[in-house]
């Protein structure tokens, strides 16, 4: 199980680890693949600080295993595998990917000796820093909709720049009164897009001019006690906004 504490990387003080759960079979496979296709270095250690690298090199879903690479030394190897628990561990961008590795066992294959274990499930996946953000690649998603403080202007539909874990960017039409900084924005619906709804309050961090202050206002805000469902959909929004990003630079 993860040794890490979530709530700390997420700064949010109500989520715990099940929040960071993956179960789903296909999700877990999509992930998993992911690391193979990019060659992501795996880290396999045990509780009494044995490790070693590996390579995920086959995901077979029909047989329920995976194949792993690692050029460890047979007497590192044979260290791990006598372990009664191995976590292996890689960072995909910056989400962190653990999971327990269950049924290790070194087998012979054509190209030589290979670690094979079960395909994993559970998987955790943590937000490897709060700061990190992504900018969403549509134009009509997503936007934040509140009601502003003074009940005369009601309801806003702000445009969203950015958003990470821990907070978020909005668009202020400069012909509307500004907001103060500390301010508590209460029941904030984000829509990511379509699918993906949010409801929550925010705080107002920071308030930022941009290149041409005459336009428009940047709002820097924080999400204030995050609920672990939203937060788990939040999650899958920000990767799937990378996927697309990578996919976009690679057609480049």
């Amino acid at each position: 199980m993860p040794d890490a504490n979530p709530s700390s990387e997420a700064g949010v003080d109500t989520v715990d680890v099940g929040s960071f759960r993956l179960d789903a079979t296909l999700e877990i496979q999509t992930l998993l693949r992911e690391l193979q296709a990019q060659r992501t270095p795996l880290t396999l250690s045990t509780p009494t600080g044995e490790s070693c690298k590996a390579l995920l090199v086959e995901v077979d879903a029909r047989r329920g295993v995976i194949d792993l690479d690692s050029s460890a030394s047979p007497e590192h190897l044979r260290t791990l595998l006598a372990s009664d628990e191995v976590q292996a561990q890689a960072f995909l961008d910056n989400i962190r990917l653990q999971f327990d590795v269950d049924g290790l066992v070194l087998v012979q294959g054509s190209a030589g000796a290979m670690l094979q274990a079960n395909l994993p499930s559970p998987l955790f996946r943590f937000q490897r820093r709060q700061a990190y953000r992504v900018q969403p690649t549509g134009s009509a998603y997503p936007f934040a909709k509140f009601e502003h403080p003074d009940p005369a202007i009601g309801l806003l539909r702000l445009r969203v720049l950015d958003v990470s874990i821990g907070g978020l960017a909005l668009l202020l039409p400069p012909e509307l009164p500004p907001l103060e900084p500390g301010a508590l924005i209460e029941l904030a619906r984000l829509e990511l897009d379509r699918d993906t709804r949010l409801e929550t309050s925010l705080r107002l961090q920071h308030v930022s001019s941009l290149q041409n202050p005459a336009e428009f206002v940047q709002l820097g805000c924080a999400f204030v006690q995050l609920p672990p469902l939203s937060l788990r959909d939040l999650q899958r929004f920000i990767d799937q906004t990378q996927k697309r990003r990578r996919l976009l630079q690679r057609k480049i």
